[in-house]
């Protein structure tokens, strides 16, 4: 399956870290591919769907960073999750939309949802926090790996569950790797399938006009255009920065739920193709 030469890194479930923790494993994995295959090492894009966009983010933050070897280019987001804080509210505006749900139970869900965002904002608040005091991640690292924990000396928590309780990142906003990225000239396409509800369109919508790049005003203004093939597709918004080429791409798929390329694989053809080759502007 993998020609020689090629190493395939294997983790075990307790050596999970954080999301940071883990994108510096993808980042070293990513050099050491290219490294040893510099023939691949042409036009490089990241893509992944749903919870990839808890990681993909970061990892093309640190590749960036990092004056990596590796030459990105764009990365490409299927139905992702990348911005609870925001994404999240509009649970029950979807639901409403769809009527799914009667005007009673919409107001109820409001409600709710205004409790758990500031709940959300606590959780993203506090990692800004310890980031700043500690440094990236490390208290995740270090508590992990605490003896204390590890031998559960008390008897009482499994120390699976403590694991578990604090790598939970569910609730973390990613988003904000982005505008850098976009900014110094990487692509950067979002395609969601206007029927999934848990990583929806009108959420994603919302992150993206609120996404803080240089093109972010030119973003909002632009044009919602249709976009097929032979056949519709979706809608789709894009802006294209003048001098460095990064770009912020939004496309509603019409007929597709959480998974674009099995519900509409034609359409998610068209829409990787003309990513790759630059085409949507």
């Amino acid at each position: 399956m993998f020609r020689r030469g090629i190493r395939v890194d294997v983790i075990d479930a307790p050596q999970r870290a954080s999301v940071f923790a883990n994108s510096y494993r993808r980042y070293s994995a990513l050099e050491e591919f290219f490294t040893s295959r510099p023939e691949y090492n042409t036009k490089v894009f990241l893509a992944g769907q749903s919870y990839a966009g808890h990681y993909i983010p970061p990892l093309a933050a640190k590749l960036t960073e990092r004056n990596s070897s590796v030459r990105l280019e764009g990365i490409l987001l299927g139905n992702p999750d990348v911005a609870p804080e925001i994404q999240w509210r509009f649970y029950p505006e979807m639901a409403r939309a769809n009527r799914l749900i009667y005007e009673y139970k919409y107001a109820r869900l409001k409600d709710n949802a205004d409790e758990c965002m500031g709940l959300v904002r606590e959780c993203n608040r506090e990692e800004v926090v310890v980031n700043k005091r500690r440094g990236r991640a490390a208290v995740y690292v270090e508590y992990r790996r605490a003896p204390v924990l590890a031998l559960e000396s008390d008897g009482s928590v499994p120390f699976l569950q403590v694991f578990n309780k604090l790598e939970e990142d569910r609730p973390r906003n990613y988003h904000h790797y982005l505008p850098n990225l976009i900014d110094h000239g990487l692509r950067v396409q979002i395609m969601v399938g206007d029927r999934d509800y848990l990583c929806n369109w009108m959420g994603n919508e919302a992150w993206t006009m609120k996404l803080n790049w240089r093109g972010a005003r030119e973003f909002r203004k632009a044009e919602v255009v249709d976009y097929r093939d032979a056949y519709y597709i979706g809608e789709l918004r894009s802006y294209t920065l003048p001098d460095t080429g990064g770009q912020l791409t939004f496309i509603r798929v019409y007929g597709a739920g959480h998974d674009v390329a099995k519900d509409v694989p034609r359409a998610a053809l068209k829409m990787v193709d003309d990513f790759l080759n630059n085409k949507l502007r």
